[in-house]
């Protein structure tokens, strides 16, 4: 995965360059469609789009964001406490090297996408609620009650 699709084949050569820098697009598509969005849950502009355009690509964006962030990190988590130490379904043939490189980026990678989830999940949420806070643009409105 990324720029150096060289590297990301290994000796394989059955998926095209093409193939990894569409892919690469798709990835960088989606997540600055993702950073529009989330601004305009919170921002006045974002009101004036119609809360179903916004509300279901970040509820989409959630949870794939779930899916992949939190068993990766899980996995993570029980490789570097020693619980599962070949991972948690046993794939690998020997313990993982908690010196490798190739383990702590893949923890610093779940870790991001662990966070991305937990902000995502509570803004989608609270924009659907319809609350100030995330923009107002979902959920029923709330009438106010009057002094007299």
């Amino acid at each position: 995965m990324g720029i150096d699709h060289r590297s990301a084949r290994g000796d394989a050569d059955d998926v095209p360059v093409w193939g990894f820098l569409a892919y690469d697009g798709l990835i960088t598509g989606m997540s600055a469609a993702g950073a529009v969005l989330a601004l305009a849950t919170v921002r006045p502009w974002g009101r004036r789009l119609p809360a179903p355009l916004v509300r279901l690509p970040l509820w989409f964006g959630a949870v794939l964001l779930v899916v992949r962030g939190v068993p990766g990190l899980v996995e993570n988590i029980t490789t570097v406490t020693g619980l599962t130490p070949y991972g948690p379904l046993g794939p690998a043939d020997r313990p993982a090297e908690l010196s490798s490189g190739d383990l702590w980026t893949g923890m610093a990678i779940n870790t991001y996408f662990f966070v991305g989830a937990m902000v995502m999940l509570p803004l989608v949420v609270l924009h659907q609620r319809g609350l100030p806070a995330a923009g107002g643009t979902g959920g029923r409105p709330v009438q106010e009650k009057s002094a007299a």
